[in-house]
């Protein structure tokens, strides 16, 4: 059994000034705001990023240094836009809105500036690992979003998100751990969302949405069955024989195969992107079929290696428990899928 997670008033406290951040920088109006809420969302996740053991303080340490020099790096860009600190004005603003998206960019984790993402998030607890994915990405994107950009910098900054897109597929292959397969996939997903926030913010959102609800249902299912790699069904804490099932149902939908609600990002993705970014895109679907690989990779491991253990819910009493949370989760996942389907084969 797994113990009961007790709440502590501080975390509480850090995850009320990491939410706060997210609403001030998204609702402000102003650049000083934006750069307040980037600041209190980073020094609010600090506390909660940092574990008990060795490995999760260097992680603690690295997200440090990283997100400082981040919002040096923005906070030097708005100065350059805001005031003349250059001889010529267009060259001040450019210069200042490519070191705004730079910061961005080391905050985010997108390439050039992607290295630090992979080893963080490797050794992070399952929460941070949800967070870091998902939350913590939400105001940097809306920021990029609201950048005015001309279409020659809106390009070149669809590019780099192509790459870092590419970096999280073929990072992914070959892994056996779950923490960093879901590191270079959420790489993978970044590249979708920063195209999605730069045609439109409600497109981006939407996107974040449903990522979030599906790596959620899936960081919830691996840590009640205290899974961490494939060979981990062999342990004594994966016990229960339904654990494959539900597993490799979550990695099916990240995938994207239908009618799982992963299918839906995709789809969403390409009906948004098809008319403004058609040659990015081609390399976003090539991206993701590369990580359709390595997530079918995992799912045909995890089902050999627990397939003694297989039985598809059913215990030695022939009863399925509907009530288990991670079913849950996967009834969810699958119901909400083909409703978002036909919803979009209703729109187009």
């Amino acid at each position: 059994m797994v113990a009961m997670m007790v709440v502590k008033p501080s975390f509480m406290i850090f995850v009320g000034m990491v939410l706060g951040g997210i609403i001030m920088a998204v609702t402000s109006s102003g650049v000083l705001g934006v750069w307040v809420g980037l600041e209190l969302n980073f020094f609010g996740f600090i506390p909660l990023l940092l574990g008990k053991n060795m490995l999760e303080g260097e992680c603690c340490l690295k997200y440090f240094v990283i997100q400082v020099l981040g919002s040096g790096v923005f906070f030097l860009g708005v100065l350059m836009v805001i005031s003349k600190m250059m001889v010529s004005l267009a060259l001040s603003f450019w210069g200042g809105i490519f070191l705004v998206c730079s910061g961005l960019f080391l905050k985010l984790g997108l390439f050039p500036f992607h290295f630090w993402f992979p080893s963080v998030v490797s050794f992070s607890s399952w929460s941070n690992l949800f967070l870091l994915s998902t939350f913590q990405k939400l105001a940097p994107f809306w920021v990029i979003s609201g950048l005015s950009m001309g279409v020659e910098f809106v390009g070149f900054m669809g590019m780099l998100i192509c790459v870092t897109s590419l970096v999280g597929a073929i990072g992914g292959l070959g892994q056996i751990y779950f923490r960093p397969l879901f590191a270079y996939s959420s790489l993978v997903h970044s590249g979708w969302m920063g195209l999605l926030c730069l045609s439109g913010s409600m497109s981006f959102l939407l996107y974040m949405l449903l990522y979030s609800v599906i790596l959620g249902g899936f960081v919830f299912s691996l840590w009640l069955s205290q899974l961490s790699y494939v060979g981990g069904l062999n342990s004594k804490n994966s016990s229960e024989n339904s654990v494959v099932f539900w597993v490799s149902a979550f990695f099916l939908s990240l995938a994207g195969l239908p009618p799982l609600l992963g299918s839906v990002l995709k789809l969403y993705g390409v009906l948004v992107l098809n008319n403004s970014f058609l040659l990015v895109l081609s390399v976003l679907i090539l991206s993701s079929v590369v990580s359709l690989f390595y997530y079918l990779n995992m799912f045909f491991s995890l089902s050999v290696s627990g397939v003694e253990k297989l039985d598809w819910g059913m215990g030695r009493s022939s009863e399925v428990s509907f009530f288990n949370p991670r079913n849950f989760f996967v009834l969810l996942n699958m119901v909400s899928g083909i409703l978002c389907l036909l919803f979009l084969g209703l729109l187009t």
